[in-house]
């Protein structure tokens, strides 16, 4: 794309100068030296936004055979990314991108993420030994690869585990807009019943312990660095900004990684995922009923880490009740501004480095209003909401009479 486009401008250049043949150059005159100047200027800025969209998707190139690592991150759709690999296992196995589910399906790679934790081998060299050395692309997906992934001495466990095999380490991480990722990790951890903090007090929780919070450029300042691994950024893009209250990404992040890694689409195109694998947000009045069930339950003195299917509980009842819209958006405005502003320093030479363009280029600002519910509006709403709440925790409870 870049060769075309700078081709079409150099033939427009020569075009432009054969129409004026007789007119002297360099340009004699200062208008006509700052006319000419600002023409080449606005067209070298063309080709540099064409390299820059190319960014997204051109990856390093390399001879060898890659083992690649997608670590996530948190909240980038990586279940959703998984369940379209699954649906499309032939058609990749075809070009030599290899992928499979080593111990029980559910699990995924999670043991192979818990073998690099432990500094353990074996796991790695049956998975990897398990591959033709033909297969182009070895891939392990797991977004629990963050954010240990970068920390120096798991990076020198996955190169060597590469390098033993022949193959070059590629590390695949999707980046979400700080304030959407806090908002939609906030939404996450509630709905599970992992605390019952408002809003507000999980924000500042966050902010006042850097391991809890993304700094990307400092989170992948190791693996930036390192000579021989190669990392490919992606943005992931939500549509938290969807009246209609879906979390679909404004763009597809499977479509995207698979341009990214230079797998050519099927004729057929790519499957679908076979199971639902995109989680709609439970709404502001589900978040409320999360909240409400956990101080509950607290109350009670039931920890509800102890009890099984949490968030599918809230889930189901939020969408039953048609709760999923309008959706939870914790930040006001001015507070969402403010931790752009903060972050720009950090996020825009990262963003430079990776897409070749600023951080709000690609992540537009776009406040939104705050939208929570700190309880029901009328008497209907009251005998409603108590209605489901108390059915949450009858079901809850039960687990806990029963064990």
């Amino acid at each position: 794309m870049f060769l075309v486009v700078l081709g079409q401008l150099v033939l427009r250049w020569l075009i432009l100068f054969a129409q004026d043949l007789g007119a002297a150059w360099p340009p004699t005159g200062p208008i006509e030296r700052v006319l000419a100047c600002s023409a080449l200027l606005v067209d070298a800025m063309t080709v540099l936004r064409v390299l820059a969209q190319d960014r997204f998707t051109m990856t390093p190139s390399t001879q060898q055979p890659l083992l690649v690592v997608h670590a996530g991150t948190h909240k980038t759709a990586s279940s959703y990314i998984q369940n379209r690999l699954d649906a499309n296992q032939l058609a990749l196995d075809s070009q030599g991108v290899v992928l499979s589910w080593p111990g029980r399906p559910g699990r995924k790679h999670k043991g192979l993420v818990k073998a690099m934790l432990k500094g353990s081998h074996t796991p790695w060299e049956r998975y990897l030994s398990a591959a033709s050395p033909a297969t182009w692309q070895l891939l392990v997906s797991a977004e629990q690869f963050t954010p240990a992934v970068t920390e120096p001495r798991h990076l020198a466990f996955l190169d060597e585990v590469a390098r033993r095999h022949g193959r070059t380490l590629r590390v695949v991480v999707f980046l979400r807009d700080q304030p959407d990722f806090l908002n939609s990790m906030y939404a996450h951890t509630v709905r599970r019943l992992y605390h019952h903090y408002d809003f507000d007090s999980y924000v500042r929780r966050r902010l006042r312990h850097p391991n809890w919070f993304p700094d990307y450029s400092r989170w992948l300042e190791a693996i930036r660095r390192h000579p021989t691994i190669e990392l490919l950024v992606l943005p992931y893009r939500s549509a938290a900004v969807d009246q209609k209250g879906k979390d679909e990404p404004l763009d597809d992040p499977f479509m995207r990684l698979a341009h990214a890694l230079g797998w050519a689409m099927p004729g057929q195109g790519w499957l679908p995922p076979s199971r639902r694998s995109i989680n709609t947000q439970v709404g502001a009045r589900g978040i409320w009923l999360a909240l409400e069930v956990g101080k509950a339950l607290a109350a009670r003195g039931v920890n509800p880490r102890s009890l099984r299917n949490t968030g599918g509980l809230i889930r189901e009842i939020s969408e039953r009740e048609g709760w999923t819209h309008p959706r939870f958006q914790g930040f006001q405005p001015a507070d969402y501004l403010r931790l752009r502003e903060t972050l720009e320093a950090a996020n825009d030479p990262l963003a430079m480095e990776a897409w070749g363009v600023p951080w709000a280029e690609v992540f537009p600002s776009v406040p939104q209003p705050r939208s929570i519910t700190i309880g029901p509006e009328s008497n209907q709403d009251a005998q409603r909401m108590d209605a489901c709440l108390q059915e949450a925790l009858s079901r809850l409870l039960k687990q806990v009479d029963s064990a």
